[in-house]
């Protein structure tokens, strides 16, 4: 007996591992239309029913027949608390056993445990070969048509008395029973002219329990395993083809909605493969590592990659934020059920997750619903993908828990929903495709037509527009841009790019700053074409960003206000009081009225300069007029210097090019310098000027010297120039404290008021529009000299009272210095004597002195200052005679010119220290501080004079280089 049950657990699975499962796979996959025929005569296998023959009513007539039905012929027990034994199910009462007329009867699951009777009769005139055995025995396979019970037992009475029990449920291995298959099978051997009572004991826990029982002969079970894996094949056929298909898709258009909908597919086919079983044998290395626990972890795992190609397909994100947030709750409530599943019984997991199905696919379909009713076309697709599906599961969940009518055709309807589902969501994401394609295409002609409206907009627009790329150079202009910069066509502009943008921007830096803010970069400026035409014009710009907030380009337009201006200009004369309100004149108003009054200062002094110079020229002026005019020209000559350095101060400020430095400076010496000239003027004014330090001084501070001295002449000269009567005080003192030097200048003027002092330190003053005066701009140069050397001036005043102006400079100063006069209190100084103005002193020198230089009045009048001396000159117009002189025969002084045609003085300087010329170089500039004259020193140059030249600077460097002994013979 145990070599024939081997032989046939043998055939039956070499049948199923060798070929059948993977040949009806294969097709399966050809025969794609023909798979829902078969489905359906599946359904028809499942409800297959014969007539038997009976003894009685009660016992099953084994014959000729392979298949016998035996549900409608068994007795059933209900052991509520699953504690009866065969001899007690045995030796009680008929009448306990209930019997059973109905093909496959429903009870409930739970706790309770199922025994069923089944009597079973061998007749000894079957007609038939009953076996090749001596013993007349056949083999018969007991099928409980129910996957995966937890309990299934056969007791089967045995000769020496009592039963022989075998087991095939979920907690037997499934490799351990005697047929391996998912549902419950037995061997049974069967002796011609027997009867026997055989007894199966059935437990499915919390799931309701199909009692459908039936015996097969090994041949024709093997033939019903076949044709089952057949229609498994063609399942998991379309099953496959339909994720290879969507795959290749995803591989082509890199839409992760597909990996999902991939996903999605897998754990539904796993489904079916382990919730009915056919096939599954294939799967048993699954069974080995996740064992019970397989089907929960299959299904909660389909709803997650459901949910997320749910959400991606019905675009969830930007449907609804508040689904988007639920639809995520159960993405996580799902995943955290796929841990839970390890942990939790089997029953208990299928519970939830019979659960879940009841609450979430109805709730995932009114989604959809809401989805479609918002236009979404994707939320009707899905809605008919996804009903069958829905309805399949429903119709199981129904025949598991009792319902005659979905008994035994419950997988039929899971397959069938999941191949429609899969076939109207597969045609759909291809669909999808497709429209995507559309609407792209529809997108690509929308933004050609966008584009040649812009492009017609571009090109024929007004304003002058223009596109840049971020390192400057101009790509694209229109032909209004072209005319503004007076060319006949835009590809004559785009070739002067680089010029026409750094006429656009004039402060690339500041500008480019701006516009990476985000910012609109907007000026005004005139500019002359190529056609020679002046034009003013208007310029605003801005930067471009991507999607992401990268810039990408700079775009701007430009206005000829040309026309504009002159109307404006001619409005102006007649009704100033108008333009005065025109906020958007105003910074132009401003500009024009500085420039007024700053030529208002400059011609009054150069017009005393020309008038007296004039009357010099006059042969008749003699003595003490010309004397007089000589120091009116001499003194109108030096404001007019100190007006102009301001001026260019002022713009080196705006300009953020102006520097300062920090030396070691004695201030003590530098204010001794600073009084004699203020006590002079004062005399003249009939004030007194007095200079008080009220601390102890220290020997040396760090500061640039020539700017303190420039803050605080600027303060002296508005303190005498303001002040009628009384006295200037100039207080210097140390606060030890704020480590602060603190330098007051004191006045007895007649006092500023509040609103005046608001204004005090801005070049424009917004009374009457006007600038208040040259004294003016010297304080505001002063306030952003103080600011720029890290310190303040600070002003007090009150109307007739006089005005208080103090420079502040915070110090750090070295541990080791000398403090000046440290009594503790205060101490006043003597007054500087008064300055006679004397003659300067004109030394005698010898030898010969090189002056380059390019402007004849330079020429004549260095050369006039040169000759009292008594050296001999030599003029060279540029750098290049200066060379050639230099070749031919050494000077022992050169003065060399800066900016010269030809051949500048640096070139000069570097020609000749080049081929080892030695000789003494001093450059001219009107410019003491720049890259020029640091170019110069590191030449070799031994310094540098500034223009206009100081007579005693000069005589200094003449007398150092040219004194009798020095010069070269």
């Amino acid at each position: 007996m145990f070599n024939r049950f081997h032989y046939n657990k043998c055939l039956y699975n070499s049948c199923l591992r060798k070929g059948l499962g993977w040949w009806a796979t294969i097709r399966g996959a050809l025969a794609l239309v023909v798979s829902l025929f078969l489905l359906l005569f599946c359904s028809s296998v499942f409800a297959l029913n014969v007539d038997l023959e009976t003894a009685d009513d009660r016992t099953v007539i084994v014959g000729d027949d392979t298949y016998y039905l035996l549900s409608p012929y068994m007795n059933i027990l209900e052991d509520k608390d699953g504690a009866l034994t065969i001899e007690q199910v045995v030796s009680s009462e008929n009448d306990r056993f209930i019997k059973n007329v109905l093909p496959a009867p429903h009870v409930e699951g739970g706790d309770s445990t199922y025994w069923l009777e089944i009597n079973l009769s061998v007749p000894d005139n079957t007609d038939k070969e009953y076996s090749h055995s001596d013993n007349k025995e056949s083999v018969w396979y007991l099928e409980i048509d129910k996957p995966l019970l937890y309990i299934a037992e056969l007791y089967v009475p045995i000769e020496a008395g009592g039963y022989d029990v075998r087991s095939a449920d979920t907690q037997l291995p499934l490799e351990s029973r005697e047929i391996v298959n998912v549902n419950s099978v037995f061997p049974l051997v069967l002796k011609k002219g027997e009867s026997m009572t055989v007894y199966l004991k059935l437990q499915n826990r919390n799931l309701s329990l199909i009692l459908s029982v039936g015996l097969w002969k090994p041949v024709a079970f093997i033939e019903k395993i076949a044709e089952e894996e057949f229609i498994y094949g063609v399942f998991f056929g379309c099953m496959g083809i339909l994720m290879i298909y969507n795959i290749f898709i995803f591989f082509s258009v890199k839409d992760v909605s597909y990996v999902y909908y991939v996903g999605f597919l897998a754990g539904m086919t796993l489904y079916i493969v382990l919730q009915y079983g056919h096939g599954m044998l294939f799967f048993e290395d699954i069974f080995d590592v996740f064992g019970d626990k397989t089907f929960s972890i299959i299904v909660l795992g389909a709803y997650f990659f459901a949910f997320k190609f749910f959400q991606l397909f019905l675009d969830i994100n930007n449907l609804n934020v508040w689904i988007d947030r639920l639809v995520n709750l159960c993405v996580v409530i799902v995943a955290c059920n796929v841990v839970l599943s390890f942990f939790i019984s089997y029953y208990t997991a299928v519970d939830w997750v019979t659960l879940l199905s009841a609450i979430i696919l109805p709730s995932v379909l009114l989604i959809a619903f809401y989805s479609m009713t918002q236009g979404n076309v994707n939320g009707a697709i899905f809605i008919f993908g996804w009903t069958p599906n829905i309805l399949g599961v429903l119709l199981s969940v129904m025949g598991n828990y009792g319902v005659p009518y979905f008994a035994g055709r419950d997988e039929v309807f899971v397959m069938l929903g999941v191949v429609f589902q899969a076939l109207a969501l597969s045609f759909a994401l291809s669909n999808r495709i497709k429209l995507e394609r559309e609407v792209m295409l529809i997108a690509e002609q929308k933004k050609e037509s966008s584009l040649q409206r812009y492009r017609s907009i571009f090109d024929n627009s007004l304003e002058g527009l223009y596109r840049m790329t971020l390192d400057g150079r101009i790509v694209a202009v229109n032909l209004s841009f072209s005319k503004i910069f007076g060319f006949f066509s835009a590809a004559d502009a785009i070739l002067e790019n680089k010029k026409i943008a750094l006429t656009l921007f004039r402060d690339s830096p500041v500008e480019y700053k701006t516009l990476s803010l985000g910012d609109t970069v907007e000026n005004s400026f005139r500019l002359t074409g190529r056609d020679g035409i002046s034009r003013a014009v208007e310029h605003r710009s801005n930067m471009i960003f991507d999607d992401k907030g990268s810039p990408t380009h700079i775009e701007g337009a430009l206005v000829d206000v040309s026309e504009f201006y002159e109307k404006l200009r001619a409005i102006s004369e007649h009704e100033k009081e108008v333009l005065k309100k025109d906020q958007a004149l105003s910074d132009m108003k401003e500009m024009n009225h500085f420039l007024s009054m700053m030529s208002h200062y400059i011609r009054t002094p150069l017009t005393a300069i020309v008038g007296y110079s004039e009357v010099l020229l006059e042969d008749d002026t003699k003595g003490g007029a010309k004397k007089s005019h000589v120091d009116t020209v001499v003194g109108n000559s030096g404001a007019l210097l100190r007006l102009i350095n301001n001026i260019l101060d002022y713009s080196k400020m705006e300009a953020n090019k102006f520097t300062v430095e920090k030396i070691p400076l004695d201030i003590m010496s530098l204010i001794s310098k600073l009084a004699p000239e203020f006590t002079e003027r004062s005399d003249k004014r009939g004030l007194t000027f007095a200079v008080e330090y009220l601390t102890a001084m220290p020997s040396e501070i760090e500061g640039d010297p020539m700017r303190i001295f420039q803050v605080l002449w600027n303060l002296c000269d508005n303190a005498v120039k303001f002040t009628r009567m009384g006295a200037i005080t100039l207080e210097v003192s140390w606060r030890d404290a704020t480590q602060q030097l603190r330098i007051s200048v004191k006045d007895t003027g007649p006092g500023l008021s509040k609103g005046r002092m608001e204004a005090l330190f801005s070049v424009f003053s917004q009374r009457g529009g006007a600038v208040v005066g040259d004294g003016c701009l010297g304080l505001a140069i002063s306030k952003r000299l103080a600011d720029m050397m890290g310190g303040d001036i600070l002003v007090e005043s009150q109307l007739r009272q006089g005005c208080t102006f103090t420079l502040l400079l915070d110090q750090k100063l070295r541990s080791d210095v000398v403090w000046l006069n440290a009594s503790g209190v205060p101490t006043s100084i003597d007054q500087p004597s008064k300055r006679n103005k004397t003659k300067q002193n004109v030394p005698t020198l010898h030898g010969t002195v090189l002056l380059a230089e390019d402007n004849i009045v330079n020429q004549q009048l260095i050369s006039r200052v040169l000759k009292k001396t008594g050296v001999t000159i030599v003029v060279a117009s540029d750098g290049k005679e200066a060379c050639e002189y230099c070749e031919k025969s050494l000077p022992d002084l050169v003065l060399m010119d800066i900016n010269m045609p030809n051949c500048d003085g640096i070139e000069a300087v570097e020609y000749l220290k080049d081929r080892g010329v030695d000789v003494p170089i001093y450059a001219l500039t009107a410019e003491s501080k720049g890259s020029e004259v640091d170019r110069m020193l590191s030449l070799g140059c031994q310094g540098y004079l500034s223009k206009p030249v100081n007579l005693t600077a000069l005589y200094q460097v003449l007398e150092t280089h040219l004194t009798q002994g020095k010069f070269k013979k």
